[in-house]
């Protein structure tokens, strides 16, 4: 092994965004080397209940990565989304045949979704450095990177997928908006009573939002978001009693809720980048913004920026060019700035009880039940299309 290698691009950072971003740049003809400091596993715990909602976007960009029919087999198709706020009456409902589509999405494991891009990325040539950055500076045409074993590497192109507290836009210096909602997620699984059609829920209730999405034919995942206190409270209850909990929270559409999974929990923050690049540098997913979980946008959003990045270096002869890099930031900026701009207003609004904002709640949810337009607007937005229709019209 050498001390020092050449790549056009170097991913830093191996979770689901990273192995994403390194897989994109091979597609995209680039030479790849992907630094994380844990060793990858495909081997995750089975235990883990984490899901991602991945949308109709996501699943073509995974398609067109190779990936999508090995993942596939675990993923459970969403058929049709109802939003509704608990002591209102109505709802709104998506579905997919208004949609044109099979289905809006597919709520997916997390560790299915990462083992499928890692064997994917075992087949190719990109360089895996199990390593921290511990320096990173402009050279010239490149950047170098310095490794914590004593290796460095030189790349035309950075990519910082280091997640919500990247260590590179901080050494970048770039500014971030930061907002504590002051919140915990709660995730786990439960048996349901009544089948669910392959039917996602997004009940907004006065402490926070809380879905149900469909994960097996009697199975659920469970996404329930309160202050702290009280979802630390409801995290350490037997089960039996926090499953009547939770049926006093969401209500009796499914029937009763019976032997849930392991409870895992994470306090929630927005924090979203004010530029996602630097000289020889861009940002993606987490690193680039972090988002509340409701409407399940966050991944789906990394996605797309990692397809965008793609996108540019294949059509770029430098892919950390300046004038690559001011294309990557046009090019995601309108997405990036609307659907950051509708999940915090989504929360923000929800979890305001004042009663004129209650009422404005209920007319927006009837608006969006009764007016055609907004209805598809909102629908499009969510699936991810209009975006991927701009990215694929860069690749054209």
């Amino acid at each position: 092994m050498t001390t020092s290698d050449v790549v056009d691009v170097v991913v830093v950072g191996g979770g689901l965004v990273g192995a994403s971003a390194a897989l994109s740049q091979l597609r995209a003809g680039r030479s790849v080397a992907l630094v994380e400091p844990e060793a990858p596993t495909l081997a995750e715990a089975a235990w883990d209940e984490r899901c991602i909602g991945l949308n109709a976007a996501s699943i073509e960009i995974l398609r067109e990565l190779g990936v999508w029919q090995g993942i596939a087999a675990e993923a459970q198709p969403i058929r049709s989304t109802v939003i509704c706020e608990a002591g209102r009456a109505g709802s709104v409902r998506f579905t997919a045949e208004e949609a044109g589509l099979e289905a809006l999405g597919y709520n997916t494991p997390l560790r299915a979704i990462h083992s499928g891009l890692l064997v994917a990325l075992e087949g190719t040539d990109c360089a895996m450095r199990r390593a921290t950055v511990v320096q990173h500076r402009i050279e010239d045409s490149h950047a170098r990177l310095m490794l914590d074993n004593g290796q460095s590497l030189q790349a035309r192109l950075v990519m910082a997928c280091d997640g919500t507290h990247s260590a590179l836009r901080q050494a970048c210096a770039i500014p971030v908006e930061a907002h504590d909602y002051g919140q915990t997620a709660l995730v786990t699984t439960v048996d349901v009573e009544r089948g669910h059609h392959g039917c996602a829920w997004e009940r907004f209730t006065p402490l926070g939002p809380l879905a149900v999405l469909p994960r097996g034919e009697t199975r659920c995942t469970v996404v329930w978001t309160q202050p702290h206190a009280a979802t630390e409270a409801v995290a350490a209850l037997g089960d039996d009693a926090f499953c009547a909990a939770l049926q006093r929270a969401f209500g009796r559409r499914l029937g009763g809720f019976s032997n849930p999974g392991r409870r895992m929990r994470w306090p929630l923050r927005r924090v979203y980048a004010r530029d996602v690049t630097a000289a020889r540098l861009l940002l993606a997913g987490n690193a680039a913004q972090t988002l509340h979980p409701v409407a399940a946008q966050g991944f789906n959003l990394g996605l797309r920026d990692c397809a965008t990045a793609a996108a540019v270096a294949a059509r770029s002869e430098d892919p950390g060019s300046t004038e690559a890099l001011r294309r990557y930031a046009l090019l995601r900026a309108d997405d990036r700035a609307a659907v950051a701009r509708f999940t915090d207003q989504l929360v923000r609004l929800f979890s305001n009880q004042l009663p004129v904002l209650s009422g404005l709640r209920h007319l927006g949810l009837g608006g969006l039940a009764v007016t055609p337009a907004f209805h598809r607007s909102i629908m499009r937005q969510n699936l991810g299309l209009q975006a991927l229709a701009r990215l694929q019209a860069e690749a054209a």
